[in-house]
């Protein structure tokens, strides 16, 4: 379990060699026999002490034949081989090559072989040769072993010109008791028309939709077959206990290609009452359905007038759930949870919907619980009406601070009502005040002047004469020492909304416990000062829909058809690039300018003080002690060395070969060092690196005060090949500095082995 090789070959005995193997055992040469010792001499750190191959001491080798002088035939016979290395290689070889004569034998094997993994390697060769035919097929989707027929399931897509045999074989797997199998199915059943593909995709639908994974698959593929995987799907709800995510899916599949078979089958099952009242699935499917509508920019009533005659009176029986839902949402004893369903449906149905507004305003006050009170919120936000901003701002000494803050989300997420809440502004409806540092940033940063230059008017807009003046009054209160308690209150209600500390607040920004440099200054600088220098991963963006919503945040991930916010509270907002209007950088940090206003200087100095507390300790690593590093005496240069720095993460460590850190696999693996300076000094810095090509590429990150340098990862000739790499210049005041080298983004292997950073002295 030790060895992870990454590259095989054939060496000149016919001994299989492994090669970039962990380096574990190197470090450890008396693990290894002997005899292996004494032949190929394994020291450690020696280039010498890459093993070829391991195995116990006294076992009689298995022989490895030499595929390359093996004829077509002898070549099918390999895969049999229980050798995993051969029966590939066997196999690459025959699609190369294309030899006919094997094709009878490839056969034979496929249909008879007596491993599964020789009759699952057989099927695929035949299929990469373009020679696979259906009773092959229909006989391996029969197969005794789960990996043979998940496989057979996989190549049939090449027969999908023969579909209607082949989709009703496929269609017998349905009930397959192996997940992967029904997985596959999952997949290859979208390749194949016809209604038996679409009947065993809907038992597939109904049996696995609590599966995650296997509900992905079965809505990749549920396109071509909607219909009739809709029709199959209300079958069994109307027989069995139903499944609300499943049906509200399908639901919103069916209104985004406006399929009318599948709305035919799917709409008149949230109107068809259980009893007294509605279940929630029903009410799930509802709301599904108008949040679809939504994105496409209609609502319910436009769309019923487009509906033909035989939809239009099942769209006309969900009034009575929308009568339901308010009921639901006014009524105290149906407890939050269930009145925030309810609040889901309102003011998007076809009449009352001033009557809904009315009592989603009154959903809004204090006495409501917190569940209901973010629920009327959130639909309000829904609607495309103008009299929500004067709703939501009527009541606003009526909210608590983190209602205050939803508001003001709402209010920015379009552009007319964001100029509802300037004028409130502007008029001292709203004190200036009550807005917060981050949604002040969002006014300032706005991407239309007119909006950037009214909100430099309401918040006299500071500049850097005035980050200055802010800094150098917030210094003088820190000099004296604050009180971490009272820090930890004040972190709680005013940091935690982006900053995450144990099991409180959001990870959203920086983690606080890992930064390198945790002084007074350094802190300081990043809290009044925080656009001075910005990592790329924490710019705030600003993504405009072509529906008319703005959402802010940073960019937490992309895929080829969506963007994923996050912002303060670690909320998320996934946004369909088909929906993309733009996506613009602010340039700066989530972090706003301007917090001075929400905060005292005693207030801060508590913040930091507590902020000083919550650091991470290094680890205890055998050989290393960290010091304080000074500029040598001769040259002024200074020697940060593995041996006398701070070590972080969870894998990061010294290794006695070399005396250098490796092991930089974790993305919290971080190196630092405290450098005390007599002196001003400018300094050039450079890495003392080793790395192999294969892992090459990384990008790492040096921080000292002010200074972020950033970098890819250089190849060298090996692990114990070490170079230097200039990492860039620095000007460095006199006093106490922390360095910290890490990796920026994600590590792919490895990231470096680094004897040490070396700061040689430009001048003054």
């Amino acid at each position: 379990s030790f060895f992870r090789p990454t590259m095989l070959r054939t060496g000149p005995d016919g001994a299989l060699w492994i090669a970039d193997m962990y380096r574990l055992v190197i470090e450890h040469p008396e693990w290894i026999p002997a005899e292996m010792r004494k032949r190929w001499d394994l020291r450690a750190g020696s280039e010498q002490g890459r093993i070829y191959r391991v195995y116990p001491v006294g076992a009689e080798l298995r022989a490895v034949p030499r595929l390359d002088r093996l004829s077509p035939t002898e070549l099918v016979a390999q895969l049999e081989s229980p050798n995993g290395w051969v029966r590939d290689k066997a196999q690459q070889l025959l699609i190369a090559a294309n030899h006919p004569e094997c094709l009878p034998a490839l056969q034979k094997l496929a249909a008879q072989g007596n491993r599964p993994t020789a009759r699952m390697h057989a099927l695929c060769t035949l299929e990469g040769l373009g020679q696979l035919d259906r009773g092959l097929v229909e006989q391996a989707l029969r197969d005794p072993h789960p990996g043979v027929r998940r496989h057979a399931v996989r190549t049939a897509e090449s027969l999908v010109s023969q579909s209607p045999e082949v989709s009703e074989a496929l269609a017998q797997l349905s009930a397959d008791p192996e997940p992967s199998v029904r997985l596959q199915l999952a997949y290859t059943l979208g390749e194949f028309p016809g209604d038996a593909a679409g009947e065993a995709l809907g038992r597939l639908a109904w049996r696995d939709a609590d599966d995650p994974y296997l509900a992905a698959a079965v809505m990749s593929s549920v396109l071509p077959h909607l219909g009739t995987v809709s029709r199959s799907v209300a079958a069994a709800t109307r027989q069995q206990a139903p499944n609300a995510r499943l049906v509200a899916n399908l639901v919103s599949v069916a209104a985004a290609v406006s399929d009318t078979e599948a709305m035919l089958a799917l709409v008149p099952l949230p109107s068809e009452r259980a009893g007294d009242s509605y279940a929630p699935w029903q009410i799930e499917a509802v709301a599904e359905l108008l949040d679809t509508l939504d994105r496409q920019q209609t609502t319910l009533a436009e769309f019923r007038a487009k509906s033909g005659d035989a939809l239009r009176p099942e769209l006309d029986r969900l009034d009575a759930v929308f009568a339901a839902a308010r009921a639901l949402a006014s009524s105290a004893a149906a407890g939050p949870e269930r009145r925030a369903q309810g609040i889901r449906l309102l003011g998007r149905g076809t009449g009352e919907v001033n009557e809904d507004l009315r009592l989603l305003a009154t959903l809004l006050g204090p006495a409501e619980p917190a569940e209901v009170q973010r629920a009327a919120l959130a639909e309000l936000g829904r609607l495309h009406v103008d009299e929500v901003p004067s709703m939501l701002l009527q009541h606003w000494s009526d909210y608590g601070p983190t209602m205050q803050g939803g508001v003001l989300d709402t209010l920015f997420s379009r552009d007319a009502w964001l100029k509802a809440c300037l004028d409130a502004l502007a008029s001292e409806q709203l004190a200036a005040a009550a807005v917060d540092a981050t949604h002040r940033q969002q006014l300032l940063d706005h991407r239309t002047p007119a909006v950037r230059e009214r909100a430099a008017q309401i918040f006299a807009v500071d500049n850097a004469e005035d980050r200055q003046r802010v800094l150098a009054e917030y210094r003088a209160a820190a000099a004296t020492p604050g009180n971490a308690e009272r820090g930890a209150a004040i972190f709680a209600k005013r940091c935690a909304v982006c900053h995450r500390v144990g099991d409180a607040g959001h990870a959203v920004g920086p983690d606080l416990a890992a930064l390198t440099d945790r002084s007074t200054e350094a802190l300081l600088l990043a809290i009044l000062d925080p656009n001075r220098a910005v990592e790329a991963k924490f710019v705030n963006y600003t993504a405009a829909t072509t529906g008319g919503l703005t959402h802010t945040g940073l960019v937490a991930a992309e895929s080829a058809t969506s963007v994923t916010l996050v912002g303060q509270e670690a909320k998320q907002q996934v946004v369909l690039r088909t929906e993309l209007d733009t996506l613009v950088s602010s340039g700066k940090s989530l972090m706003p300018e301007g917090f001075e206003k929400d905060i005292t200087p005693t207030e801060l100095a508590d913040v930091i003080a507590y902020v000083q507390k919550i650091g991470r300790r290094a680890k205890s690593v055998p050989g290393n002690a960290p010091a304080i590093v000074t500029p040598e005496p001769l040259r002024r240069q200074i020697f940060c060395l593995a041996s006398n720095c701070e070590i972080y993460g969870t894998t990061l460590r010294l290794e006695e070969v070399n005396g250098a850190l490796g092991y930089w696999n974790s993305a919290d693996d971080q190196a630092v060092w405290t450098i005390e300076l007599p002196r001003p000094m400018r300094y050039a810095v450079y890495l003392d690196t080793a790395c192999p090509s294969s892992a090459a590429g990384n990008t790492w990150l040096v921080e000292i005060g002010d200074y972020r340098l950033t970098g890819k990862v250089e190849a060298t000739a090996s692990w114990n090949a070490y170079q230097r790499q200039k990492a860039g210049e620095v000007r460095l005041e006199a006093g106490q500095h922390r360095l910290g080298v890490r990796a920026q983004g994600t590590i792919r292997d490895a990231l470096f082995d680094l004897k040490g950073v070396v700061l040689i002295p430009l001048g003054g």
